[in-house]
C-alpha cells in the first residue's frame, strides 16, 4: 500500500532468490522487519497462495535478534543454524527442490555497538557465496553500519518517513477499512 514497503519487499525478494546479501537502514517503521514478514509468509514454494510465488522455492527463515550483548559465537550459531537446516533438508527432501534458508539478522546496528564486535564475523561469512548451499543473508538496521560491512552487501538505505506522509496516511486508512470489514461481519 506504501511505496517504502513495496521497495523492501521488492529489493527483499530479489536478494532472497539471488542469494545476494541483503543490509536495509532505516527509522523504526519504515517497514523493515514488516517487509522481511511478508516475503516469509508469501514465498511457500508450490503451496503458496499466489501463483507468482508458486515458481519460486518456499522460505524457511533463521532468525537472530541482535543487542548491544550479541557476542561473535552467536553470529556462528546464526549461520551454522542456516547451515544445518538447509543439511536436514536436504537428507529429508533429496528429490525435491532446496528451499532458500533466509539468515535474518534483525537489530544489526545495535550489535555492532558491542565491545565484542561481533560483527567482526560477518567479513568472512557475507563473502563466501552460499548460492550453492540454498542460504540468503538478510540484516536489518535502524542505524549506519560500518563500511566494511556494508560493502559486502546491496544495502537499501529507507529515507525518512516525512517524504512519505501521503502514502502512510493512505496505508492507515486501508488498514483502519480492513479492521472494519472484519468487526462489521
Amino acid at each position: 500500500k506504501n511505496t517504502l514497503l513495496k521497495e523492501n519487499v521488492f529489493l527483499l525478494f530479489l536478494s532472497v532468490i539471488t542469494n545476494i546479501t541483503l543490509i536495509i537502514i532505516g527509522k523504526p517503521g519504515t517497514g523493515k522487519s514488516l517487509s522481511a514478514q511478508l516475503i516469509n509468509k508469501s514465498m511457500r514454494g508450490k503451496y503458496s497462495k499466489n501463483k507468482f510465488f508458486q515458481q519460486f522455492p518456499q522460505i524457511i527463515q533463521t532468525y537472530f535478534q541482535g543487542s548491544e550483548s550479541t557476542q561473535p559465537e552467536d553470529v556462528e550459531r546464526l549461520f551454522k543454524k542456516s547451515e544445518n537446516k538447509i543439511e536436514s533438508y536436504k537428507k529429508r527432501h533429496s528429490k525435491e527442490e532446496l528451499p532458500i534458508i533466509m539468515t535474518l539478522f534483525d537489530e544489526l546496528g545495535l550489535a555492532e555497538r558491542s565491545e565484542s564486535n561481533p560483527l567482526k564475523v560477518l567479513h568472512h561469512k557475507l563473502e563466501y557465496t552460499g548460492k550453492e548451499e540454498g542460504i540468503s543473508f538478510v540484516g536489518i538496521s535502524n542505524y549506519s553500519l560500518d563500511a566494511a560491512k556494508v560493502n559486502r552487501a546491496l544495502v537499501l538505505s529507507v529515507p525518512d518517513l516525512d517524504q512519505y506522509i501521503d502514502d502512510l496516511k493512505e496505508t492507515t486508512l486501508s488498514i483502519v477499512e480492513s479492521i472494519s470489514e472484519k468487526l462489521n461481519r
